[in-house]
């Protein structure tokens, strides 16, 4: 009785196994730590209102944290969901769409990038608070100094 070997017979299963699944448990890694970070800003929010009248400014910074992680989280989202929608293309009519393709290959080595910005937009939007009268070339120049630094 011979076993029957043949190379790529379930290249799909370690695919989806190996390249596919880390990134989604990923995405829904963050999209639960996200919503416990605001989750335990909304409470704290909720604690001191009950002893300072400062709410504006709190909400405010539940505000900010709120759509700080919602960044993160388009952010890493928007990378997986070409690479995605691609392999369901590819298991439903058996061809790889290129422009899909080409889109995660354009945004994939951006996901960096795009984190950097994110994390630096509070320091600008700060910095352009401040000094209203400054040009957006001085304000991403100030925020990347200080950055580096």
């Amino acid at each position: 009785n011979e076993a029957s070997c043949i190379r790529g017979n379930n290249a799909w299963i370690y695919q989806i196994a190996f390249g596919y699944a880390p990134g989604w448990v990923g995405f829904v890694s963050i999209l639960v730590l996200m919503g416990l970070m605001f989750y335990t800003v909304h409470q704290q929010v909720q604690k001191v209102k009950r002893y300072n009248s400062g709410g504006g400014v709190l909400e405010k910074k539940r505000k900010e944290v709120g759509v700080q992680a919602m960044a993160y989280i388009c952010s890493y989202a928007t990378v997986e969901l070409f690479a995605s929608v691609n392999r369901v293309f590819q298991i439903a009519t058996g061809k790889t769409n290129f422009y899909l393709a080409l889109l995660f290959m354009i945004f994939s080595p951006l996901r960096g990038f795009f984190n950097a910005l994110i994390y630096l937009r509070p320091r600008y939007r700060h910095y352009k608070s401040e000094n209203p009268h400054w040009s957006a070339k001085t304000l991403v120049r100030r925020v990347l100094r200080r950055a580096v630094r």
